[in-house]
C-alpha cells in the first residue's frame, strides 16, 4: 500500500512540476520594418516608430529610422497601431498606421507631409 501511495504521490507531483511551473511557449516574433520620407521621395531619418498595441496606449517596441529613413523593429503577433513621429523640428506631421495585423515578416512604408498640408 505505501508503494502505490508513494507512486501516485510521485506522479502527482510530476503532473504539478509540468504543469504549472514550466514556461508556456514564447509568442512568435516577427520583424516590422519600412522606410519613411517625405512626398517628393527624400529620407526622413531620426523619425520615431512606435509599435502600440491597439487600442490601448502601451508602447510594445519603438526604434529611430536611420540615415536612409530605414527602420526595423521585432514585435510579438498581434495587432498594433504604428505610429511614426517625425524628427524634432522638422516640418513633417504624425502618422499612424491603426489595427496593423503583425503575423508574418511585414514593411510598412510612410510618407510624411508637412504640417498643416492634406493629400487626397
Amino acid at each position: 500500500m505505501n508503494f502505490i501511495i508513494k507512486n501516485l504521490s510521485s506522479i502527482i507531483f510530476t503532473l504539478f512540476i509540468a504543469l504549472f511551473l514550466v514556461s508556456p511557449a514564447s509568442a512568435a516574433t516577427f520583424t516590422l520594418s519600412g522606410n519613411i520620407s517625405e512626398s517628393s521621395g527624400n529620407d526622413i531619418p531620426g523619425a520615431t516608430v512606435e509599435a502600440i498595441e491597439s487600442g490601448t496606449n502601451i508602447v510594445v517596441g519603438d526604434t529611430i529610422s536611420d540615415a536612409s529613413g530605414n527602420y526595423s523593429l521585432i514585435v510579438n503577433e498581434g495587432i498594433y497601431d504604428v505610429q511614426v513621429t517625425p524628427p524634432s523640428g522638422s516640418s513633417f506631421s504624425s502618422v499612424i498606421a491603426l489595427n496593423q495585423v503583425i503575423s508574418t515578416q511585414t514593411i510598412l512604408n510612410f510618407i510624411l507631409v508637412p504640417v498643416g498640408s492634406v493629400t487626397i
